[in-house]
């Protein structure tokens, strides 16, 4: 009896070399993500402990993939990016580790090499985009790009949605757009970038008390121990309200953050009281 584990549906040479002919009892088990429950489970195996929320919601992130669920947690140990605390573990920081990133880029090197570019034009683009706008960035046409998205999508490097296409998880888009280099964003116009519309994320009264406090505070240039001390919580709980504000405004950055106060609340971050 062979046992088989790859990706896709097709064959390879070195597949066919293996298995050289499919018989009658050839059988195909299609393997979907993780629930969320053996995300969890998968996880405190590997770090031999009970996880925070913040950890909970960092491997959330992951999607089920139990490829990058596995490279975010031993790469945030080797980094030392985790700690326990209360019998429990989490991430002390929103930095992705190395691991991770190795194995984001051995899977995007799995693509052909203009396949590739082409993908990292559309982790530019966003967490999911248009195949129409991706294609006018690249001067091409969404026919001409059906081959690089059906193999993304094989390689489980992208997936469909609706009417449009968005990268199989918010880990692997976060760490293919953190491996294009400086140079090639600022080729792409990443920096002359405007910001979203004001309009289009949440007001200030769609935050929570403890969100709105956190946000006037890191507009004010608090660290997460002096936020912590105002407002009687471990620095650990401010970053994971952090972390939870920079996915909710889409930010990337405590002066991101700030920025978004300013557009919202003027220039005296007490308006939020």
């Amino acid at each position: 009896m062979w046992l088989l584990a790859r990706r896709g549906a097709g064959r390879s040479a070195a597949q066919h070399h293996l298995v050289p002919a499919e018989g009658p009892i050839d059988l195909r088990i299609p393997l979907g993500p993780l629930p969320e429950n053996a995300v969890v489970a998968l996880a405190e195996d590997l770090l031999r402990a009970p996880l925070q929320p913040s950890c909970r919601e960092l491997v959330a992130r992951a999607e089920g993939d139990p490829a990058l669920v596995t490279a975010l947690l031993e790469g945030l140990r080797a980094d030392g990016l985790i700690e326990r605390r209360d019998g429990a573990v989490g991430p002390v920081a929103d930095r992705l580790p190395r691991r991770l990133l190795e194995v984001v880029e051995d899977r995007l090197r799995l693509l052909p090499t203009q396949d590739r570019h082409r993908i990292a034009v559309a982790a530019v683009l966003g967490r999911g985009f248009a195949p129409g706008l991706l294609a006018g960035r690249l001067e091409s046409s969404p026919v001409a790009l059906l081959p690089t998205l059906e193999t993304a999508v094989s390689l489980n490097i992208l997936r469909s949605r609706g009417g449009i296409v968005e990268f199989s998880s918010e880990l692997f888009w976060r760490a293919a757009r953190e491996l294009i280099p400086p140079a090639a964003l600022i080729t792409l116009g990443v920096a002359g970038q405007a910001e979203p519309e004001p309009a289009e994320l949440p007001v200030p009264h769609q935050l929570t008390s403890i969100e709105r406090e956190i946000v006037e505070l890191v507009s004010e240039g608090l660290t997460n121990q002096q936020i912590g001390r105002r407002l009687s919580r471990s620095p650990h709980t401010v970053n994971y309200h952090i972390r939870k504000l920079f996915r909710k405004l889409r930010v990337e950055s405590r002066a991101a953050l700030a920025a978004w106060a300013q557009v919202h609340t003027g220039r005296a971050p007490s308006v939020f009281r």
